[in-house]
């Protein structure tokens, strides 16, 4: 049987497929609902101003919902934040009440910032667009949640790939529609399509690269027979982080460029400065040496050279803090090229090396989760087949 017919022959595999395919269907098509009470031209105006330099990151992140002014102009913005915020506080955990209630919070109080925004002068505050989008900010967050359940990935990225991916093809025409009015060179199209390369092969290699350590097993009678005695590698990914801490980033990025907005480069720079501080505030609780380390010494396994338990679990300790800065510095560049090039250049949206990232993370961890069911299916048939022999 080929690994296509196994994919195939996982009965849950097809529907989770379908379901989240119709989950963004419908988020995307949310995005497009225009929302009670806005004024898309005066905001257009807004957006394109010296002071709109926040709503333009986030417009960018949320791939155009905020420039359209639909109900989900929010997007999974305030959700995103709550899971910083929580993450920080708290440390690593399944979304919970406390998440949904500073979800709740974070929606309204950006919701009434942007409805103060788009008032017209002379008239008070206009409730409905605000409840409009604390309802469809809320309504995004359950989307993730519900697709992480019962779908196939992470629900927030995929959510977040599905704004940034719908910008894609308007970029590349514009793009197209410079070289062709002569308003840029070949040589700068080229330049912008050299880099676009250079960072998806980096991201690429940034999500998969990775340190193995060896693991050995002591030997030890059970029953008649001898078992252990044989080696196994640990991996260590070099981006330990995945795609969580750049998804954090940028939502936070909006929270500075709304303070502070220097220029069209600030975007990248901030979002790569936050990413740094995330993996260095992050990196304690992303990796629980202390487990890994019992889990070998309960299992018989130790490295090399090294007692188990507490000894284990400093050098696992060591060796993550040898790996972190590499892979987030990596990243940080790719998060950073492309508003230095928009900066330096002048050119309009083309590529988003957070958007980059994201969809990088988002694909390889589908795949992976799709290759962890395929593996699981054929582990149950073999286990089915020794049932019926004994």
């Amino acid at each position: 049987m080929t690994d296509a017919d196994r994919r195939l022959d996982d009965p849950e595999l097809l529907p989770r497929i379908g379901w989240t395919l119709a989950a963004l269907a419908v988020y995307r098509l949310g995005t497009t609902l225009p929302l009670p009470g806005g004024h898309a031209r005066a905001f257009s105006a807004l957006l394109a101003g010296p002071r709109g330099g926040a709503l333009r990151w986030i417009d960018d992140f949320s791939g155009g919902g905020l420039a359209s002014l639909s109900v989900l102009s929010l997007g999974v913005l305030p959700y995103l934040n709550a899971l910083l915020v929580v993450r920080l506080f708290r440390g690593p955990r399944k979304p919970g009440r406390e998440t949904r209630l500073l979800t709740l919070a974070l929606a309204a109080l950006q919701a009434a910032g942007l409805t103060l925004l788009l008032a017209r002068p002379g008239r008070g505050f206009d409730a409905l667009p605000a409840l409009t989008l604390t309802a469809g900010a809320l309504f995004a967050a359950w989307l993730s949640e519900w697709i992480s359940e019962n779908g196939l990935g992470n629900g927030v990225a995929l959510l977040v790939l599905t704004g940034l991916a719908g910008r894609l093809p308007a970029s590349a025409w514009r793009l197209g529609a410079l070289v062709r009015r002569e308003q840029m060179s070949m040589a700068s199209a080229l330049a912008i399509l050299a880099a676009l390369v250079a960072a998806l092969a980096s991201a690429v290699w940034l999500e998969t690269a990775q340190r193995t350590l060896s693991v050995q097993y002591a030997k030890r009678v059970v029953g008649r027979r001898m078992m252990g005695g044989n080696s196994t590698a640990l991996p260590l990914k070099v981006d330990q982080h995945g795609v969580s801490a750049v998804i954090f980033a940028a939502s936070a990025t909006a929270w500075i460029l709304a303070l502070w907005d220097p220029g069209p480069w600030a975007g990248g720079v901030v979002c790569a400065a936050l990413l740094l501080l995330l993996t260095a505030a992050l990196g304690a609780d992303s990796h629980d040496a202390e487990r890994l380390a019992e889990e070998m010494k309960r299992s018989g396994g130790f490295l090399p050279g090294v007692r188990a338990g507490e000894p284990t679990a400093e050098r696992l300790r060591w060796q993550i803090r040898r790996l972190t800065p590499g892979g987030a510095l990596l990243a940080a560049g790719i998060v950073a090229l492309p508003g230095l090039l928009k900066g330096a250049l002048g050119l309009p949206y083309f590529f988003d090396g957070t958007a980059l990232l994201i969809a990088v993370g988002v694909a390889l961890d589908t795949m992976g989760r799709v290759e962890a069911r395929r593996m699981m299916r054929g582990y149950e048939s073999v286990l089915r087949r020794q049932g019926r022999r004994g």
